[in-house]
């Protein structure tokens, strides 16, 4: 396994080196200093408060400890060991877990699914996923070169036919394929912005709603085929958010009830409070999610320059990045920088469970505090609800909220 970590590699390399360059350095001592270990099961074990809890449900584990340098003055170098749970027909791992995880150990969330990509992919196939990001064969070669690996790969077998010429220099792009924005100021965890600070913030712009749906490939964003040959059609759009009559409110949760032991599992599907997304599918979830953050993310603004902030601090992050690990980034009181996952609904209980997918549940493990989740209720309305939950790790220790590992599904418990 360590040897289709080794293959991928120059092939990451390349698309980080393209999108992410100040990471190259770090990727390049890192990946040195990983090492694998393959396990037919893997169980997890965590402490807190004294207590053992075990997940079983993992396949892919970064455990990660700092070597102290010889050199004295010099930093302490971050060191992993990846445990790999194989699959038992096919003994091969779970590729697409474990790329969040090294994309996180290497600090570039996200490139967390495009890594997964390249590592369960072939050279033909990761060709594919380079040439999309117009990486060209002297990056691929210049990437291998910095690994050490330059004799190991043969450019006659890839990347034909030839791709396009080398881009030209300026602005890195994002694994989205969006410019960075040039003299992004924007802080890293733990940065502080002082409040009432240059100009006075201005009143927060209006959010545009999605006017319609991504169109399926070789047809139109009306209609199309489904699989199988069934026709759809697209669903009804969504009205247009009234900006001023979005309501917020920081949840006070308290303990969620036993499960009741004769009840069913789930919502049962759309209709009034406690509708689960989980049965939408295809453009009509894709519209629903986005009204849903651009809700969250007009009364985050409204919240920051409350503050005395500029609500410019304030990032759209699932917008600028296809593959970005939370939806917003924003800053809390004392202007540290907070991660925000934005969970919609058509129902009206913000109570009510929804999935939460294995990335998005470690972001919230390891930003602990600085993480939240925006529940917006009422979604398909012009005028949804966000309730915000602080720190849901802390939730389900606390029994405020609740996590069933084995579908990935977390609940909060009603504000008391």
């Amino acid at each position: 396994m360590r040897t289709q970590i080794d293959a991928a590699a120059a092939w990451m390399l390349a698309l980080l080196a393209k999108g992410r360059p100040s990471a190259v350095d770090d990727f390049v001592r890192r990946i040195a200093r990983l090492s694998v270990i393959v396990c037919n099961e893997l169980v997890l074990e965590y402490e807190y408060d004294g207590q053992t809890q075990q997940l079983a449900q993992a396949v892919a584990h970064i455990a990660t400890s700092r070597e102290p340098s010889e050199r004295q003055g010099a930093f302490a170098a971050l060191v992993g060991t990846a445990y790999l749970e194989v699959d038992r027909v096919t003994q091969v791992p779970y590729w697409y877990e474990f790329g969040p995880q090294l994309a996180a150990f290497m600090g570039v969330d996200a490139y967390g699914d495009q890594f997964g990509h390249i590592l369960a992919s072939d050279d033909r196939a990761r060709e594919q996923i380079l040439a999309a990001k117009k990486v060209t064969r002297d990056d691929l070669a210049a990437a291998a070169d910095l690994l050490g690996r330059a004799h190991e790969l043969d450019l006659e077998d890839v990347l034909e036919p030839p791709l396009p010429a080398q881009r030209p220099s300026g602005d890195p792009q994002e694994p989205g394929g969006e410019p960075a924005a040039q003299g992004d100021a924007t802080p890293t965890a733990g940065d502080a912005l002082p409040p009432g600070k240059g100009t006075p913030a201005p009143d927060a712009p209006e959010l545009a709603p999605p006017t319609g749906v991504d169109a399926p490939a070789g047809g139109s964003g009306t209609g199309g085929a489904a699989p199988g040959g069934t026709s759809r059609t697209a669903p009804p759009a969504l009205p247009k958010l009234e900006l001023s009559e979005i309501t917020f409110e920081v949840a006070n949760p308290g303990q969620v009830p036993s499960p009741n032991p004769g009840a069913g599992g789930g919502s049962g599907g759309g209709g009034g409070g406690g509708a689960w997304t989980a049965d939408l599918v295809g453009p009509d979830r894709h519209l629903l999610g986005r009204q849903g953050e651009l809700a969250a993310l007009e009364v985050e603004r409204q919240r920051v320059v409350a503050m005395g902030y500029d609500p410019s601090v304030v990032v759209h992050r699932a917008d600028l990045q296809q593959f970005a690990p939370y939806d917003i980034e924003s800053v809390d009181e004392n202007g540290v920088r907070v991660y925000i996952e934005v969970k919609a609904t058509s129902g009206d209980d913000p109570s009510a469970p929804f999935d939460i997918s294995h990335a998005e549940l470690m972001q919230a493990i390891r930003h602990g505090d600085r993480y939240r989740i925006y529940r917006v209720t009422s979604a398909r309305s012009s005028s949804p609800h966000v309730t915000a939950y602080l720190d849901p790790i802390a939730l389900v220790r606390s029994g405020k909220a609740t996590l069933d590992t084995a579908s990935a599904r977390m609940r909060f418990g009603a504000d008391e």
